[in-house]
């Protein structure tokens, strides 16, 4: 790995100095280096391998949460909401990272030549000892680097050789998901191409102040991030999932595809027959599979720890109006890593053309008053 490490640096320093992520000549792989342990970071990462070289960093995914550090590999295989922050790093040893972005078209051709395994189960995050063949291959394909002209023959075979590898390791049946012409994990991971092409939703919950619940059911545009409704109720039902995005559908038009869980109110008959009548198509998630619906999942994380762990509510009123107001904040202000900072949906001041004055009154013609001799 030390060898691995030192082509990492080499090819780090001489896109400059600095904290970042760094691209590289090979599509899909990225290098990171932090000279400094950072903050906790919301993300959604795309399926990958992050190679960890130096230094350690800290995953959590729900209740679930791990630590890793040099000699260790971090696996995704879907996009889901995580916190992370880098745990050990400094000037002197700065935490250094190779990432490829896994390639459902590469692992599905792989996949049908490989023996059959067993599925095993679909967490979609995990640390593992990163293998040595994996590693070599990763060496082999940073050394093309200086090389260039190398690069457009070699390196699509190195990238495929650290699929396979990765393939043929402990954790392959989970990375096979993402080949499945079909499957959940990969429809997950697939890229959101417009806005209105996938909504997303789901429930919340929370209480008043004299513990009477409420639920909030919040709609998601997975392209711009942005919440285009929360409606809050003592209870909603499937009419009630029907009443919302038919306004939005007036307001917006229908989308190419609302993702969900396959929770009564969303896999009614009445609910699913209506999205088809409509023009839009169903995906619902996996039983148990929360990261499959990874963006609403992502929102409704950030309205609890934002808004919802720190008010009080003293009446079902009084919630409609603070939720409102904290979600026109959300999309029109806030700013957002995954957009570059930026809020989803910024309000923009449309200042009127300059308008001609008005011509001032005529004033009025006054006979003059005779002289009085």
């Amino acid at each position: 790995m030390t060898a691995l490490l030192d082509a990492v640096r080499a090819h780090i320093d001489l896109q400059g100095a600095g904290d970042g992520v760094f691209d590289t000549p090979v599509a899909g792989l990225t290098l990171v280096r932090v000279t400094a342990p950072s903050e906790l970071v919301h993300q959604i990462p795309r399926p990958l391998a992050a190679l960890v070289l130096q230094g350690s960093k800290h995953v959590a995914m729900g209740v679930t949460a791990f630590d890793f550090s040099a000699g260790d590999s971090l696996l995704v295989t879907a996009d889901v909401p995580t916190l992370s922050k880098i745990t050990r790093a400094s000037p002197a040893a700065p935490y250094v990272s190779l990432v490829l972005e896994l390639d459902p078209a590469v692992i599905a051709d792989l996949t049908a030549q490989m023996p059959q395994e067993e599925t095993g189960d679909r967490a979609p995050v995990r640390v593992h000892p990163t293998d040595a063949e994996t590693a070599d291959a990763a060496l082999r394909l940073m050394r093309l680097f200086e090389r260039p002209s190398s690069l457009p023959v070699l390196a699509p075979q190195l990238v495929r050789e650290m699929h396979y590898w990765l393939l043929a390791g402990r954790h392959g049946a989970a990375i096979r998901l993402l080949g499945w012409p079909e499957g959940h994990v990969r429809r997950v991971a697939q890229a959101v191409e417009r806005p209105n092409h996938v909504w997303s939703y789901d429930f919340v919950e929370d209480r008043t102040h004299d513990g009477r619940k409420f639920r909030m059911l919040n709609v998601i545009d997975e392209f711009t991030r942005e919440c285009i409704a929360i409606r809050i109720g003592r209870r909603l039902r499937s009419t009630d999932v029907i009443d919302v995005l038919s306004d939005l559908f007036v307001l917006r038009g229908a989308p190419g595809h609302i993702r969900s869980d396959n929770g009564p109110e969303f896999a009614a008959k009445a609910v699913r027959e209506w999205i088809v009548a409509v023009g839009s198509r169903t995906a619902f998630i996996e039983p148990g599979s929360p990261w499959e619906n990874g963006y609403c999942e992502s929102f409704n994380a950030r309205l609890r720890d934002e808004l919802l762990n720190g008010e009080i509510f003293y009446s079902l009123a009084e919630a409609k109006a603070v939720i409102e107001g904290w979600r026109r904040h959300y999309n029109a202000v806030r700013p957002h890593s995954a957009l570059g900072y930026r809020p989803p949906a910024p309000e923009v001041a449309l200042w009127p053309a300059a308008q001609p004055r008005p011509a001032p009154p005529a004033t009025p013609t006054i006979a003059s008053a005779p002289l009085m001799n």
